[in-house]
C-alpha cells in the first residue's frame, strides 16, 4: 500500500522565528512536533507528500489539485526574509487522481506556483529535506460539505492504490479559535471541550469519520474551527485502520494547534 502514514499539522505563521519573534518560542512544543514528524517521514522513506489545505488561492466549488510545474515558497508578505524555496510537484500522482475521478467533476486542476500558508508553512517547518520529495497540494472546496470531502477522499485512496511511491498525507489546519479570553473571535467555554472531543474522535480509528461527519456546520461556525473539511478528506484517503500519536497540542494564543501522527503501518502488523 503506497500510503504509509499521515499527520495533522497547524499552519501557524508564528512558528516562523522571523515572524513570531518571541511568540515562536512559546510554540516550541509544536516546533518539536514538526521536527519529530520530519524524522518519521525520513525513517519511513517517504517519497511523495500530499498536503491538504483550506487556503485555496482560487475560489473553487470543487476540490482542487495544484499542478503547477514549479512550487515556490515565499513568506515575504508576512515580513519573512528567509530564502525562497522551490519544490518538485507530484504531477504523476495528480494525474492518477484526476484520471480516476476527474470525469466525475469531483476535482479540478489549478496551477498556482506560489504556495499558500496552509501548505507552505508545514513544508517550511518540516525542513530542507522536503525539497527532495515530490509535493501535491490538494485544496478543499468552499461549497462541498464534509461528507462530500470524505467521499472524495475514498476515491483518491482508490486512485493511489497502484502508485509505486511511498506517500504521506498531511492535513493542515487549526481547531477552535475561541479558546481564551483574549481570542480575536471572543472566548467560548465549550470551545475547549470541542477540541478535546475532536482529538478523542481522531484517536478512535474505527468510527472517527462517522463522529467527524456528524459535527453540525453551525457548531463549526460558532467555534471558528478551521480543520474539519481537511480532516474529512484526510480520513477518506487513509481509511479507518491506523494508530495515532499526539505530538503536541497548544492553545496559548486562543487557537487550538494540534500536531497528530497517524501510523498506517503499525495497525497492519
Amino acid at each position: 500500500m503506497p500510503i504509509i502514514n499521515s499527520a495533522f499539522l497547524p499552519p501557524c505563521p508564528l512558528l516562523l522565528p522571523d515572524i513570531g519573534k518571541e511568540n515562536s518560542k512559546i510554540l516550541n512544543k509544536t516546533t518539536l512536533a514538526y521536527q519529530e514528524l520530519a524524522e518519521l517521514l525520513r525513517s519511513a522513506e517517504i517519497e511523495t507528500l500530499i498536503i491538504i489545505s483550506k487556503q485555496n488561492p482560487y475560489s473553487s466549488k470543487r476540490i482542487a489539485l495544484n499542478v503547477a510545474s514549479t512550487l515556490s515558497l515565499d513568506f515575504s508578505d508576512f515580513g519573512h526574509i528567509a530564502e525562497k524555496r522551490s519544490y518538485n510537484p507530484a504531477l504523476g500522482v495528480a494525474d492518477s487522481i484526476y484520471q480516476a475521478i476527474g470525469a466525475e467533476r469531483a476535482v479540478r486542476l489549478i496551477s498556482a506556483e506560489n504556495l499558500d500558508a496552509g501548505s507552505g508553512i508545514p513544508l517550511y517547518m518540516l525542513g530542507e529535506e522536503m525539497k527532495k520529495l515530490k509535493i501535491l497540494v490538494i485544496y478543499t472546496s468552499n461549497i462541498l460539505n464534509k461528507a462530500a470531502h470524505y467521499e472524495a477522499g475514498q476515491k483518491i485512496r482508490e486512485a493511489l492504490q497502484d502508485r509505486p511511491e511511498k506517500i504521506s498525507i498531511i492535513a493542515s489546519g487549526s481547531l477552535s479559535s475561541r479558546l481564551k479570553k483574549n481570542s480575536l473571535n471572543g472566548y467560548l467555554p465549550k470551545a475547549s471541550r470541542f477540541d478535546n472531543k475532536l482529538i478523542e474522535y481522531l484517536t478512535k480509528a474505527d468510527d472517527a469519520y462517522k463522529k467527524v461527519l456528524k459535527i453540525e456546520e453551525s457548531q463549526e461556525i460558532e467555534l471558528q474551527d478551521r480543520s474539519l473539511k481537511q480532516i474529512s478528506l484526510q480520513l477518506g484517503i487513509i481509511g479507518n485502520t491506523y494508530q495515532t500519536k499526539i505530538l503536541a497540542y497548544q492553545n496559548d494564543f486562543g487557537i487550538g494547534y494540534l500536531s497528530m501522527f497517524f501510523d498506517l503501518q503499525v495497525a497492519q502488523i
